[in-house]
């Protein structure tokens, strides 16, 4: 299990993510989530993700084209409320439903050789009020899922339909038990580093 950390929200909240690339959406767990994870075997503090604590989340709306089928790959309803509902099932069984939420993700820009600016783009992201299997047990609970697949809501395909970062990402996940690595959004323009695109299967 590899994880990362985003920071979400005005003012930023981090959040404890796994990495996943066979999935799109990025999501958090709501505060209103009853069933949910309390603490995590993992040896971190799970957090919450609550709208009205950030001055800059706002509800995303059944009209709005994120929630249209064509950028789905999830199942996606109406609530009462009008607000864009989502469920997505894993291929472990487990799942995942809830509503998006429209919000800053805060994120360290590498401007050139040596200089990083801090930086934040407005995402849409999952707030998970209900989760199943093993997303339910705490000995490797985390916050969610930061899903890295090459659909129009992944985090990646956002920031790059705004022209913010080129529709790519990198990382170097050590193996060693310890943890710890890099992960880059975007393309770094080193001589040395080799990109090989991903083809559908």
């Amino acid at each position: 299990l590899y994880f990362t950390k985003v920071k979400l929200g005005s003012p930023p909240r981090e959040f404890n993510v796994q990495i996943d690339t066979g999935s799109d959406i990025l999501w958090v767990t709501c505060s209103s989530c009853t069933d949910c994870p309390q603490s995590s075997g993992l040896g971190i503090q799970l957090s919450l993700f609550d709208a009205t604590s950030s001055s800059s989340a706002r509800m995303v709306p059944c009209s709005d084209p994120m929630c249209s089928s064509e950028y789905q790959t999830t199942a996606t309803q109406c609530s009462q409320s009008n607000q864009c509902s989502y469920s997505f099932q894993y291929g472990d069984g487990s799942g995942t439903s809830g509503y998006y939420v429209a919000d800053m993700l805060s994120f360290d820009a590498v401007m050139g050789q040596s200089s990083i600016a801090n930086s934040s783009a407005l995402i849409v992201f999952g707030c998970s009020t209900y989760q199943s299997g093993d997303l339910t047990k705490t000995d490797k609970a985390v916050d969610g899922i930061f899903g890295f697949g090459r659909g129009d809501l992944s985090v990646i395909s956002q920031l790059s339909s705004r022209g913010i970062t080129p529709r790519v990402f990198s990382h170097c996940l050590k193996g060693d038990g310890s943890g710890g690595g890099i992960m880059v959004l975007g393309a770094i323009m080193e001589p040395s580093i080799v990109y090989s695109p991903l083809v559908p299967s």
